[in-house]
């Protein structure tokens, strides 16, 4: 049968190695073709010399047994992408099992308390005797573009939370200020609050000084700039007030 035309129910016949991912470093688990431990509890690092012992390693069960070992590591967000991508690269067959189901068959067959040692074995025999889906195979381009883009909407999210506590703080300490800037983040209303940050800097503030820099920020009038003015000022002494 061609290798290509097996499926996970069909693994009995194949070398198979669990791998349980950390951090910086992983454990391997590997199963010969009739199930029983080849090896068992092997910790390599994440770091060259670490994932080169793994394929060599990988390299000699092919030599011993005749097939390559199938491959099954857990889903963990990004640490198993650097396993993940270095031994795709090297043409080993890895696949990715969802924690939702690696999880499932622990808590049927183990007592629940993390153990690495424990899920290495759990997930070579996971992948050896279940037919479990795992996940579909991602380009790498496409996996960084992906995470760009989660990364992106992140620090959108982070933007709009960081201006809502701002508008807040101007709601107890400046209140009213909010009225006269549509866009509490535009360039000429951060420049006024770094340049005035209380009510009273302001009216302490000499006219023509404030007048300019509404000016040069907003790229207005003088009679815009001095209406402007006149309304800040107005809210700086009903603030104070």
């Amino acid at each position: 049968m061609d290798r290509k035309e097996l499926t996970m129910a069909n693994y009995y016949n194949v070398p198979v190695a669990g791998i349980d991912v950390a951090a910086n470093f992983s454990v391997v688990t590997i199963l010969s073709p009739n199930g029983d431990i080849y090896k068992k509890n092997l910790k390599f690092h994440h770091n060259l010399d670490g994932l080169t012992k793994l394929v060599n390693l990988i390299n000699k069960i092919e030599e011993e047994f005749g097939d390559s070992p199938k491959l099954f590591c857990e889903s963990t967000g990004i640490y198993h992408l650097t396993l993940l991508h270095f031994l795709r690269k090297n043409q080993k067959d890895i696949s990715v099992i969802n924690p939702l189901i690696s999880n499932s068959n622990r808590n049927f067959n183990i007592r629940k308390v993390k153990n690495d040692k424990r899920d290495s074995l759990s997930l070579a025999k996971l992948g050896k005797f279940d037919n479990v889906k795992t996940s579909m195979d991602i380009p790498e381009d496409f996996l960084h573009l992906k995470f760009l883009v989660r990364e992106y909407y992140n620090r959108i999210d982070d933007r709009a939370n960081v201006k809502k506590e701002f508008s807040n703080s101007l709601n107890v300490y400046y209140p009213g200020l909010k009225k006269a800037f549509s866009n509490i983040c535009s360039k000429t209303a951060l420049a006024f609050f770094e340049n005035y940050p209380t009510p009273q800097s302001f009216i302490d503030a000499v006219q023509d000084d404030v007048i300019h820099l509404l000016r040069t920020t907003a790229k207005c009038g003088l009679e815009w700039s001095n209406k402007k003015y006149l309304e800040l000022l107005q809210i700086a002494n009903e603030a104070l007030f």
